[in-house]
């Protein structure tokens, strides 16, 4: 007896059930794998943002150790500060050549709340020792 009738077996289900499991599975790992790279890309670029900031108003001001509170983007709670470092120069390199001297800062990114440090660059530059007496 021939039948015409083309009906799935109990068998055939469950494995294509278990291939669609599996595939959704893999899915879904993808999905929540690649939203954390996500959010940790953009709190490094936040960090190297602000930074880069950081960077450029000490250099602007390098006689300023702490970013003003009104130069924040962002009422997020961080604060960015800056201290004197020696440059890195050979033994016996002289610093200061008639009114430029040659200096480095260190800039910090720190959470407000704990103090806790995000970042931090190193910067050498070249300062007028007249305009920074002003």
């Amino acid at each position: 007896m021939s039948s015409k009738n083309k009906n799935f077996t109990l068998i055939e289900v469950i494995v294509a059930m278990a291939v669609l499991i599996l595939g959704l599975t893999g899915l879904m790992t993808m999905f929540a794998s690649s939203s954390q790279r996500a959010a940790r890309a953009m709190q490094k670029w936040e960090t190297t943002h602000a930074l880069t900031q950081g960077c450029e108003y000490f250099m602007l001001r390098p006689g300023e150790d702490s970013l003003p509170d009104d130069f924040k983007p962002d009422n997020r709670s961080w604060r960015l500060s800056s201290e004197q470092t020696d440059p890195e120069l050979p033994e016996g390199t002289e610093t200061t050549i008639g009114n430029y001297t040659f200096t480095a800062r260190l800039v910090k990114l720190l959470d407000g709340s704990n103090g806790d440090q995000f970042g931090s660059r190193h910067i050498e530059l070249i300062v007028n020792s007249q305009e920074s007496g002003n």
